[in-house]
């Protein structure tokens, strides 16, 4: 379904962790106007989410610089985004879950949309 819902030649879904997932854009490949995506993937994934199963979803969106690549020992690699910004998304995340909003965005990141 995720593959489907967010242009998957602009990110990188990364991190899938329990009921957790994070997707970058911008790491990789030049995806325009990283924070219109980001908030368009977030309202399509929550709406489909919502659809199928009736459960509400929250996201946490976020914007800066982060660290990209394959990271990892020399036996075990995985190609991962690191950064504040990425902790940045989880804690936002977390306050949508909290308050009961579908997202959490700083002002930064809709001035830049």
């Amino acid at each position: 379904m995720l593959r489907s819902l967010v242009g998957s030649e602009m990110c990188i879904r990364d991190r899938f962790q329990g009921d957790r997932f994070t997707i970058s854009f911008n790491a990789v490949t030049h995806a325009g106007s990283h924070a219109v995506l980001a908030a368009e993937s977030a309202r399509a994934v929550s709406e489909a989410v919502r659809t199928q199963t009736h459960l509400a979803i929250s996201s946490g969106l976020a914007s800066g610089t982060a660290m990209v690549g394959n990271m990892g020992s020399a036996t075990t690699k995985r190609f991962t985004v690191l950064g504040s910004v990425v902790s940045c998304a989880v804690l936002l995340e977390r306050l949508s879950k909290r308050y009961g909003s579908a997202t959490t965005t700083p002002t930064t990141v809709v001035a830049g949309a």
